[in-house]
Formats: structure tokens, C-alpha cells, sequence
């Protein structure tokens, strides 16, 4: 820090943090175990992440080619900012008794948090007081968007980003403010802490590149205008900060292969140089502006591809994506995805709503004290209007908005003691009632934009459980990105897409897969063969998703609908058409087929839902698709079952009794209730079901709640009425299995067996 504080204000100023730190963990720690706990696994891009920084922990090197990602070729790990891998892997080794697993989600808890003593030096030495600077080291604890992002559940490359940009922030702010001093020795060391932290910003995260266009845009304006003399001292600083860049430009691997020196941020810091010089702020301005204009049309490709794509797509189509697919390039097509959009209604209403309505009445003197020249301060007004900008682009940047506007809420609260107690407060019951709040912004419809995935750990845990059993370790899979990322990390078996859309050639093989999945049965086999794997994933929800987030869209079908007899459809409702592929997994919403000779291990009940060709009319039907079957399975069950007891339809009951067998911890009875049903309708011959449907649904009952004998007597003896000789005398031989003593089933069969012996007999006759 600049200044001068006493050494007692100082230890009072590290204990307070220290205890404001304990509490903001056991807040986050709460909120990750009772509020909205993480996935059990680690997801999306976050799951390489996991899997390299356990390398890391192992003693293991990071390999410059990973063949387990990619296959055949592999994937250069230099593409991409791999930085809070080895920060994690390497804190671990220090506590090697402690699980990885527990250590992981204590350091995605905690190391987020370190932006809160950052946030408070970035504040005093910005000239705030003590009080109003550890106010929003405090709200930053607490606020929904910062914890959000911080479950606890995924080692996200901003949980070590954010720390080290703010104190990037915090150490320019102290060498700022020591214009006109004399040059020390501890002005140089705070020069080379800024230089250090400024370095493993860039290594970790590519968003910092975008931070240093902002940071060295900020310096070229503070460095001009008319009659403004800079003192000598901050000269160093500037042209030190701006070499920094370029040597990480040479020397950070992820940002050699970006081009990063030929980059606006590199062109942003030769400006930031030229101004210590040249004293005209509006033609050094508008030459800066021209530059950027220049790189903004330019076209993107190569690492930078995709977000390029959906920058230009964005400002085409400002509000909403197209209906036509075609409309946009494959790149803004695979990119344009949660997290990669602009927020929705209720992301603004749910994430910021209440803190921006808390930031009112501290908005005006924010912008009035770092307003002034004093220790150059606006940097903060220009983090907040980046935070602002960068979340309206990218709803994923919620959580630098989150830093820039703790300053402000601070500032709200010490208005008065009511506004000092209540402004904490309201964010502490925001985060904790964030369900709450969803459900009344549902209830005013508005809603939450897209649609969930069925996947859920359970399922996961088969599938990953099925690969480790059932294949080898050299057994390439073929798959969705989400899904390739949690076979290799969990699995350790090497899959063909990968989670960094860095890679063109990765985005290239994804939006290669999303096509030939419409395609014949053949072109799915040709593109195994050339990627060497036997193996494919099959992911119901993504089939039926006519949005802009499933596969339709990305592989540019406009209507929403999927070639007839295409492979995806034919995977979907009829794997026994196939030619070249076998079923040999299945769960609730996922497939796995095989060109290979792997044995089968399916489940004997009935499939799910989403499988079944008679029930796929009935999804646009209920909830808009499958909104409502995700939210609340057993209420839409209960739903389907109501209105089919009512109209006497089959398919209603069929689909109810259907959700309420795969989901967990649904009720017997309401499922026995709605068999019965389905039985009345049987024999009534008010249904055009047949046997194979009602056996269907019995054995779908039978396992997930069985074993029950008498049921299974039940389907035996209707099995026998209808002329299924061999399948009924199955279900008794099932039935004493299970219940050797049951005489009645024990007599039935030999009557059976005995009709079966003479009709035999009288056929030989």
C-alpha cells in the first residue's frame, strides 16, 4: 500500500480481514452445501483444468501434446492459459495427506476470496478510508453474482484470475499515487510486485489481454492533455508495465501462439508509451481508436476465431440470435451459448437487481471521488464501465461486475447506520434466497432463457463407470465437447473433441460431428474410422433441442427438425435399424454406441422418455418441450396421469408411469396407481395397446421398485391369456426366484407347463 498507516491500524486493518475472510468462506461454504450446492463433478471446460492440476499434484509435467484429448493427433496444451492448473497442483504438494478432491473444492471456495484484501488495498490506496474499504472487501463475500461463479464445484480460470487483476489494479494504484516522489527502493519493489502480478494475470486467463487494452488506454489518457506535466517517476512505471507486456507476448505460451504482439493490447501500449512524450490527448485518442476500429473488422480466425465470430455477430444481430442458422458463421454458432450470450431479463433482474438498486445512493459520490486527480483513481471508473460492458457481451463476466461494483455499494452504505447495517444484510439474504427470487421472477414470467440438460450425476456415474469397465485405456470416444472433457478427466480415456475452443482445429472437428450426426449411418462410421475411435456418445436433449444451444442449430438446420433417417434419429428410436452400430450403455439421457465388440450392458426395463418414438409427440405438448419434465419430473408425471385417467389415454399414463420409474426417489404407490390404470385399460379394450406395451410398462415398475412377486405373477398370468406361453412361463420362473414359496405362481406354472407338454404332445400326434 502507499501511504503511511501506523503499524496498530495496520495489525487492526490484517486481523479484521483475516476474520472478514473466515466468514466470507463459511458464508460461500454454506451457501455451496444448503442454497444451490455444484455438481458432483467438475464441468464444461473445467474439467481439463481438474485433470491437469491433479497431474501436477502427482509430480506429473503437463505434456506439450496431450494425446488424451483430440485423438488421433492430440492437442497442443500451449494453445491455451493452462496457469491455475499448476497453482493449484503445486499448493497441493504442500499438503499431500489432504484428498485432491477436498483440496479442490476448498481452493475454489477460498482463492476467489483473495480478491477481498486486493479489493481493500486497491481501495486505500486509491484514497478511501479504512471503513468503506473493507465494507466492500465484505460485500464482495457475500454478493450473488461473485459467489455464484464460486460453489466450490469448478476450477474456472477467473477463481485465480480475479484475484491477480485486482491486484494488478491495487499495485498501479499505489505507484500512481506517488507521482512527484521521489524514486526508493520500495518504489521499485511495488514496481515489481505490479509487474509480477501483471504477468500471471496474463498467464491465466486471455481475458486480461482485454484488461490490458483497457489499463493502457487508461494511462495514455492520463498521461495527456493540454499543459499536463507527468512527473518523471511515473515514466518507468508506464514503459515497465508495457515491456512486461511484450516480453509475456514471446515468452507466455498461450499468447505466442495467439499473435498477442501483433494484438490491440500490444498496439494499446505503444500508444500508452508514445503519450509520456506527445501531449496532444485528442489525436494520440483518435489514433487509438482508429487502430482498435481497424482489429474490430478485421476478420478473426485461428485461436481467437470464435469470439471474433460472435463479436461481429453480435453487433448484426443485437437482441436475439436468428431463426436461420446459416445467418451466422460456425464459429458464432458453437460460441453463442450460455455463459457466451448476452444476459437475459432474469440474469439482470436475478444477478443485479437488488445490488444496483443498493448502489443508488452511492453512485454519484463514487463517481465525484474518483473523479479527481488524487493517486489517479479513475482506473475504478474504468473497471466499472468495463465490468458493465463485459457482462452485457458476456453474460460470463458477471463476476468482474461484481468487484467493480463493491466499491460503490461501500460507499452506499456509509451514506448512514441504517444503510451501513442494511446494504450488507439485503446481499447476504439475496445469495441465500436466491431460489426464492428465481421462483417469483418465474411467477411475473420471466423466465430463465434455454434449456436444461437431463444429464445428472447418477448418470454420469454409470457412464464413466461403464467406460472403466467395459473398455480399454487406448479406446477413443467420440462425443459432444461437455461430455468428451468428463470421460477424459474422470475416465482417463482419450476422446476426439476437447473443451478449449482455442483449438480451430477442435471447433472444426465439433461442428464436423454436429453435422454428420443428421447425416446417413455411413458418414457417421467414416468420420470414427478416420478419428480412430470405436466408440460414440449419443445425448437425447441435445437431439430434441430446436434452440440455438443444441446440435440442430449448430449443425444449421433452420426449422428445428432433423433429416428423416438420419443417424442421430435413428440412435434416438430405433438402434436396432443400424447397420455398423451397437447399443451398449444407456441411461436416462445418454447413449453409447459401439463398431467395436464391446458386450452390452443395458438395463432390462423399458427406456426413458426420451427414447420412446409414442411419446415424442407429447413433449411439445407439456412445458414447452422439456422445461417442465427437468424442473419438476414428478409434477409433470402426476400431470400426465390425472389427464389420462380422465380421457382414458394410454400414452399419457404410458409417459407418466415412464417418468415417475427413472426418476429417484419417486413414489410406489403413485406409480402402481397409475399401472393399474394402464392394466383396466388393457382389459377393458378401451385402449389400442397390446401385450408388448403393457409388459413394457410392468417390467419398467418391476425395476425401479422390484422385486414384488405378486406383480410379476400378474404380468405371467396376463402373458398367458394373451398366448405368450414361453415369455409367461419366464415370468413364473422369475416369480419363485424371487418367492419360492408362492404356491399359487408355483401352480400356475405347472398348469402351464402341463398345457405346454400336451399340446406338444397332441402337435407329435
Amino acid at each position: 500500500m502507499s501511504g503511511h498507516a501506523s503499524p496498530r491500524g495496520s495489525l487492526r486493518a490484517v486481523a479484521l480481514m483475516l476474520a472478514l475472510l473466515a466468514l466470507g468462506y463459511g458464508f460461500r461454504l454454506l451457501f455451496a452445501t444448503s442454497v444451490l450446492p455444484p455438481p458432483a463433478r467438475m464441468q464444461g471446460e473445467t474439467t481439463q483444468a481438474y485433470r491437469y492440476a491433479r497431474m501436477v499434484s502427482m509430480g506429473e509435467e503437463i505434456p506439450q501434446i496431450d494425446r488424451r484429448v483430440m485423438h488421433p493427433d492430440g492437442l497442443n496444451t500451449g494453445e491455451n492459459s493452462i496457469f491455475e492448473e499448476y497453482v493449484a497442483g503445486y499448493l497441493h504438494t504442500i499438503l499431500p495427506t489432504v484428498d485432491f478432491d477436498s483440496w479442490m473444492r476448498f481452493f475454489t471456495l477460498f482463492f476467489p476470496l483473495l480478491v477481498m484484501p486486493a479489493l481493500y488495498i486497491w481501495m486505500r490506496n486509491s484514497g478511501f478510508d479504512r471503513t468503506t474499504s473493507m465494507i466492500a472487501a465484505g460485500c464482495y463475500a457475500v454478493i450473488l453474482p461473485a459467489v455464484l461463479r464460486a460453489r466450490g464445484g469448478s476450477l474456472y480460470r477467473e477463481t485465480v484470475a480475479l484475484p491477480l487483476i485486482a491486484a494488478t489494479a491495487a499495485s498501479i494504484e499505489g505507484w500512481r499515487a506517488l507521482s512527484g516522489r521521489k524514486s526508493s527502493v520500495r518504489g521499485l519493489i511495488r514496481l515489481g510486485v505490479s509487474i509480477l502480478l501483471f504477468l500471471s494475470a496474463l498467464a491465466c486467463w486471455k481475458v486480461t489481454q482485454y484488461f490490458a487494452v483497457l489499463l493502457f488506454a487508461y494511462l495514455l489518457l492520463e498521461n495527456t492533455g493540454a499543459g499536463r506535466k507527468t512527473a518523471r517517476p511515473s515514466q518507468l512505471p508506464v514503459v515497465a508495465l508495457v515491456l512486461t507486456y511484450w516480453l509475456a507476448c514471446l515468452v507466455i505460451p498461450h499468447m505466442r501462439h495467439d499473435g498477442a504482439i501483433a494484438g490491440p493490447a500490444s498496439v494499446a501500449g505503444l500508444f500508452a508509451v508514445v503519450s509520456l512524450r506527445v501531449r496532444s490527448r485528442w489525436i494520440l485518442a483518435v489514433a487509438f481508436a482508429s487502430v482498435l476500429v481497424v482489429f474490430t473488422l478485421l476478420p478473426a480466425s485461428g485461436s481467437s476465431g470464435h469470439v471474433g465470430g460472435v463479436l461481429a455477430a453480435r453487433l448484426r444481430f443485437p437482441f436475439a440470435h436468428p431463426a436461420d442458422p446459416l445467418q451466422l458463421s460456425p464459429d458464432a454458432r458453437l460460441f453463442w451459448v450460455s455463459g457466451y450470450t448476452g444476459p437475459s431479463l432474469q440474469d439482470i433482474l436475478l444477478l443485479f437487481g437488488i445490488p444496483l438498486i443498493l448502489t443508488a445512493p452511492g453512485l454519484g459520490r463514487f463517481f465525484r471521488r474518483t473523479g479527481t486527480d488524487v493517486a489517479g483513481s479513475r482506473l475504478m471508473q474504468v473497471f466499472l464501465l468495463a465490468g458493465l460492458l463485459g457482462f452485457l457481451l458476456f453474460e460470463r463476466l458477471h463476476v468482474l461486475l461484481a468487484l467493480t461494483l463493491c466499491p460503490v455499494l461501500a460507499l452506499s452504505a456509509r451514506r448512514n447506520r441504517v444503510l451501513t447495517i442494511l446494504v450488507p444484510a439485503v446481499l447476504v439474504l439475496q445469495s441465500l434466497g436466491v431460489g426464492s427470487i428465481a421462483q417469483a421472477l418465474r411467477s411475473v414470467g420471466v423466465t430463465e432463457r434455454g434449456r436444461e440438460s437431463l444429464l445428472t450425476d447418477r448418470e454420469l456415474d454409470d457412464l464413466i463407470s461403464w467406460v472403466e469397465l467395459e473398455t480399454t485405456s487406448d479406446e477413443a470416444i467420440l462425443s459432444y465437447w461437455h461430455i468428451s472433457g468428463l470421460l477424459s478427466a474422470y475416465a482417463d480415456r482419450p476422446v476426439v473433441t476437447h473443451t478449449f475452443f482455442e483449438s480451430e482445429r477442435n471447433r472444426r472437428t465439433i461442428q464436423e460431428f454436429a453435422r454428420t450426426m443428421f447425416m446417413d449411418e455411413e458418414q457417421l462410421v467414416e468420420l470414427c474410422r478416420e478419428r480412430q475411435c470405436e466408440l460414440v456418445v449419443h445425448q437425447a436433449d441435445f437431439l430434441l433441442d430446436d434452440t440455438h444451444e443444441g446440435l440442430l442449430y449448430l449443425a444449421g438446420y433452420a426449422d428445428g427438425r432433423a433429416p428423416a433417417g438420419c443417424v442421430a434419429l435413428r440412435m434416438q428410436y430405433a438402434p436396432e435399424s443400424l447397420d455398423s452400430f451397437r447399443l451398449v450403455f444407456e441411461g436416462s439421457s445418454l447413449r453409447m454406441y459401439s463398431i467395436g465388440g464391446h458386450a452390452s450392458r443395458l438395463p432390462s426395463s423399458s427406456t426413458h422418455l426420451l427414447f420412446r418414438p409414442d411419446l415424442a409427440s407429447l413433449l411439445p405438448e407439456y412445458g414447452e418441450g422439456l422445461s417442465v419434465v427437468i424442473g419438476d419430473p414428478v409434477g409433470t408425471a402426476v400431470g400426465m396421469a390425472r389427464d389420462g385417467r380422465s380421457l382414458g389415454d394410454y400414452t399419457l399414463l404410458s409417459a407418466s408411469l415412464c417418468l415417475m420409474t427413472s426418476e429417484p426417489g419417486a413414489d410406489p404407490d403413485a406409480a402402481i396407481a397409475v399401472l393399474q390404470e394402464i392394466v383396466s385399460l388393457y382389459i377393458g379394450r378401451s385402449s389400442p395397446m397390446g401385450i408388448d406395451e403393457l409388459a413394457r410398462d410392468f417390467r419398467s415398475y418391476l425395476v425401479a421398485f422390484g422385486p414384488d412377486p405378486m406383480l410379476r405373477r400378474d404380468l405371467a398370468l396376463l402373458l398367458s391369456r394373451a398366448g405368450r406361453t414361453e415369455e409367461a412361463i419366464a415370468e413364473y420362473r422369475a416369480v419363485l426366484s424371487e418367492a419360492p414359496d408362492y404356491i399359487q405362481a408355483r401352480n400356475e406354472l405347472n398348469a402351464l407347463l402341463s398345457d405346454t407338454e400336451e399340446e406338444g404332445s397332441s402337435d407329435g400326434s
